[in-house]
């Protein structure tokens, strides 16, 4: 899928745009438009990340490897009681999709 570009425009200190033309007087990139979308892209990723590791900061790993074990144990239980699993299409009354090899 083709992504649609947007002309902004912005403001920005001297010495930061004559730091921008010397990494594009190097290659580093092919144009400001490509310097400025990569450091968009890496500042939106580096709050992105952030915000998922304040989020699992708030896990109790205890907890999360209990409901992990739990999970894991009912479908031990099943496949040794030699039932499909639940997320089994047959197990769901329809006879086309995948199923769980026994």
């Amino acid at each position: 899928m083709a992504r649609i570009h947007i002309k902004v425009t912005a403001t920005v200190p001297d010495t930061l745009l004559i730091q921008l033309d010397a990494l594009i007087a190097t290659h580093a990139y092919p144009s400001r438009s490509a310097a400025i979308e990569a450091a968009l892209t890496a500042l939106l990723r580096a709050r992105m990340d952030a915000h998922i590791e304040a989020e699992a900061a708030k896990l109790d790993p205890g907890q999360e490897q209990q409901l992990a074990d739990e999970g894991l144990d009912d479908y031990t239980t099943l496949r040794l009681l030699g039932r499909r699993a639940p997320f089994d299409a047959a197990s769901w009354g329809h006879s086309s999709g995948p199923s769980v090899a026994r």
